[in-house]
């Protein structure tokens, strides 16, 4: 399970990086694979220390809520959900406090 945790973010990275492209029923699929990500994920940063992915299915199912905890840090939260044919994450890390 350590390596679970980069492995979910790397796929995210993924999908974000190529969501212009799908469809609308495309997206929708893709987005039902962030929910079922539902749970707590524990693992190790590249450091060797602890992490812990919190992913939340929200707001009727629309929407998934993830708290990102790692040593060090305050926890750091993204949004995703459906727009249209896309799927949209938006981002709030500690340094800066507003969406990226």
């Amino acid at each position: 399970m350590n390596r679970r945790i980069f492995s979910v973010l790397l796929l995210f990275s993924a999908l974000v990086l190529d969501f212009g492209s799908f469809a609308s029923v495309r997206s929708a699929a893709a987005f039902q694979k962030v929910k079922s990500l539902a749970g707590t994920w524990e693992g190790k940063d590249a450091a060797g220390m602890a992490a812990k992915s919190k992913f939340e299915v929200v707001v009727n199912g629309t929407t998934v809520l993830e708290t990102l905890s790692m040593s060090g840090t305050e926890d750091m939260l993204s949004v995703y959900s459906v727009d249209g044919d896309s799927v949209v994450l938006v981002h709030y890390c500690p340094p800066t406090t507003s969406p990226v």
